[in-house]
């Protein structure tokens, strides 16, 4: 072998995932959600009407969420999709240096313990399934980063629906990835409670149930990337970018007329980057048959967010959900070095939620200058279902 084979294959080997065997279904789900966006095209059209899309960054071993800004030691930005199986409670030590992360001097590089532990933020609420969290310019609203964080199963046992988790989250939620059976969009019978592995396709009843579904994958992450791309909830139901969910729900999977509406008027085909600061055409004509969408707007100066390439290249931690898809459980993050100053800390209150985004501007850097801070809340919830 030569020098640069052997260099070639050392490389190839580096970006290769951990031996695995199959890909983890969770991750399958995720990209199978990956296209949607890219593949909007208006009813009786033969071709897309938008120049968006999410492209696929292959997979990695990372926890690190949030947007780097130069800091001596900070790794490389990434668009991250990761879960968080477990409590940051539970498992990081209450004096650990962490804790302070998010009032971090300025330029230096400090980790949060959702990066650190791979755990899912208290403050955020348990209530809250998904959290994507965008960095971007409250000038002109354009995106420089966007991590979609998970909260999921943390392996205990019980029901899904009792009168001490009546939501089906205080052991985080119950990822699945299975097809439902009457087709997308058909929500099964309820799962027979305590069968572990019911004969036919139904929504769980418990956790460690498997052949059931509860919170989709697929369903929850073509959601999200709607938030990635900048959409908003449309005050209607029935579309993909609607804020609440049913568990057992695969409709999301595909885009409705008003989701394909907004993402063509956001970034049409013949899309072309302005700096210009867009507070016009960022909602659709409520009763029009492709209205009802809308985009996320800076709430300090009413700017939709948008990339300056649409074309947003999402990156998977490759242990997926666990578990609850079948996939191998999340090792424990080793504990070393620094970290991220990430954006999170928000959660609504009130009703159970699910699908939630809660995006929030960051500190942003463009051509060397640092940007004010701002935080945009998408808060959703979980109508009720069948459980």
């Amino acid at each position: 072998m030569t020098a640069r084979a052997l260099l070639a294959a050392l490389v190839a080997l580096a970006l290769a995932p951990a031996a695995r065997g199959a890909e983890p279904a969770s991750l399958g789900a995720v990209r199978a959600a990956m296209p949607a966006w890219g593949q909007a095209t208006r009813l009786g059209a033969s071709s897309p009407c938008t120049s968006a899309g999410i492209v696929d960054g292959g997979d990695s071993a990372s926890l690190e969420t949030g947007f780097f800004q130069g800091e001596p030691g900070a790794p490389a930005n990434a668009n991250l999709i990761v879960w968080r199986d477990r409590l940051c409670s539970a498992v990081v030590p209450s004096n650990d240096a962490c804790h302070q992360a998010d009032s971090c001097s300025s330029g230096t590089y400090c980790q949060s313990c959702a990066s650190k532990y791979g755990c899912w933020d208290d403050s955020r609420s348990t209530k809250i399934i998904a959290l994507t969290t965008v960095t971007y310019s409250t000038g002109t609203g354009e995106i420089f980063d966007a991590d979609m964080e998970l909260y999921g199963w943390n392996g205990a046992s019980g029901s899904l629906s009792s009168p001490t988790n009546p939501g089906g989250n205080l052991d985080g939620w119950y990822f699945t990835c299975q097809d439902a059976p009457g087709g997308t969009g058909v929500i099964p019978a309820a799962c027979a409670p305590g069968d572990p592995s019911p004969a036919a396709t139904c929504v769980c009843t418990d956790y460690g149930q498997a052949n059931c579904l509860f919170i989709d994958v697929q369903n929850t992450v073509t959601h999200e990337l709607g938030h990635v791309l900048g959409l908003d909830h449309p005050p209607l139901a029935g579309a993909t970018m609607s804020a609440t969910a049913t568990p057992g729900e695969t409709s999301k999977r595909v885009l409705a007329a008003s989701d394909v509406a907004g993402i063509c008027t956001a970034y049409p085909a013949s899309y072309t980057p302005s700096d210009a600061c867009v507070k016009t055409g960022t909602a659709g004509s409520a009763g029009a048959p492709d209205g009802n969408w809308k985009r996320t707007t800076s709430a300090s100066t009413g700017c939709a967010l948008w990339w300056r390439n649409p074309q947003v290249t999402m990156t998977l931690n490759r242990y997926g959900a666990g578990p609850s898809c079948g996939d191998p459980a999340q090792p424990a993050p080793a504990q070393t070095g620094q970290g991220t100053k990430s954006s999170g800390g928000c959660a609504t209150t009130g009703s159970p939620t699910t699908l939630a985004a809660l995006l929030l501007g960051a500190l942003a850097l463009r051509l060397s200058r640092r940007r004010a801070a701002a935080r945009v809340i998408v808060s959703s919830t979980r109508s009720p279902g069948p459980l």
